[in-house]
């Protein structure tokens, strides 16, 4: 007869039994322990090995098929530079400013409009009534040329209708 330690008696054939000592085991820790034969289940690790074998390999497959699928895409980055034609106004003329025609008159500074294809001075004047300083240029972002035969003229404040007006940038040919 063999030793205990030898016996083994497998209930399927992914488990088999070996001798474990009580006081090593306990049932509420372990619930393969039999404390009839003081013996614990243990699952075979053969079988075990091979079903995770089998899913490495399967997995690893399915990796590989899938790597074939990938492809790299390069995009060709184009930079254009083009020069954009922007004319903007002349510094502002230096005026003197002569006394007001009568009380109650406020000056209203000389500036550069857009008029007819071309920055034209609009010397300053007298104007009856309050008038506000001339607002602080808005910068302004420039869009793309619709056509290269395009020039862009900015935006700029003009005097209309007793009140400034701000005239947005704009393209022009």
């Amino acid at each position: 007869m063999a030793a205990p330690w030898q016996l083994s008696r497998a209930p399927s054939a992914a488990a088999t039994w070996a001798m474990k000592s009580p006081s090593t085991i306990s049932p509420l820790v372990n619930s393969n322990f039999d404390p009839a034969s003081e013996r614990i289940w243990v699952p075979s690790s053969t079988s075990g090995h091979l079903k995770m074998t089998k899913k490495l390999f399967y997995a690893a497959a399915f990796a590989v098929a899938l790597s074939g699928c990938t492809t790299v895409v390069r995009e060709r980055v184009v930079v254009h530079e083009q020069s954009t034609d922007v004319r903007l106004a002349p510094a502002p003329i230096q005026e003197v400013i002569p006394p007001p025609p009568a009380s109650g008159y406020a000056w209203v500074q000389g500036h550069w409009a857009w008029r007819d294809h071309g920055w034209r001075w609009q010397p300053g004047h007298w104007h009856q009534g309050y008038a506000r300083p001339m607002p602080a240029v808005i910068i302004e972002q420039i869009t793309v040329a619709p056509s290269p035969a395009l020039y862009w003229i900015p935006g700029h404040w003009s005097w209309h209708h007793n009140e400034w007006e701000w005239s947005r940038g704009h393209w022009e040919r």
